[in-house]
């Protein structure tokens, strides 16, 4: 049996894989067929590796750039949120002369979120 006619049957039989044919139906099938063993198996295997690599494809690099883009602008805005809000809650407070809450720790984490957005942009 020559490539094309191997190509063929791949396709066919991907077709019908995905339609919800199991393997064990496509084996028999195949196997009614006449064909030996070793070019069921290599048929079996081929459909069986395009449908797991459709199923596992991996982001390209421009994919990934722009999440991490979209990452860093998301921890830009939120550590920004969170620095300047506590920067206003605590100027509030001292100006309406109630205690207020140290809020240095926010502001830690919205100026380390803004540096971190910083970097993943780049």
């Amino acid at each position: 049996m020559n490539d094309e006619n191997i190509e063929e049957l791949v396709q066919h039989y991907l077709e019908k894989r995905e339609n919800g044919m199991e393997i064990t139906q496509m084996r028999k099938e195949l196997e009614s067929h006449n064909l030996d063993s070793a070019t069921t198996s290599l048929i079996i295997r081929r459909v069986d590796n395009i449908i797991l690599g459709e199923l596992r494809r991996r982001p390209t690099r421009n994919e990934l750039k722009m999440h991490r883009r979209s990452n860093g602008l998301f921890d830009m805005i939120s550590g920004a949120v969170m620095l300047f809000g506590s920067i206003f809650l605590m100027l509030y407070m001292y100006y309406h002369n109630s205690s207020y809450i140290v809020a240095y720790g926010l502001m830690g984490a919205g100026l380390a979120l803004i540096i971190k957005g910083w970097n993943n942009s780049k």
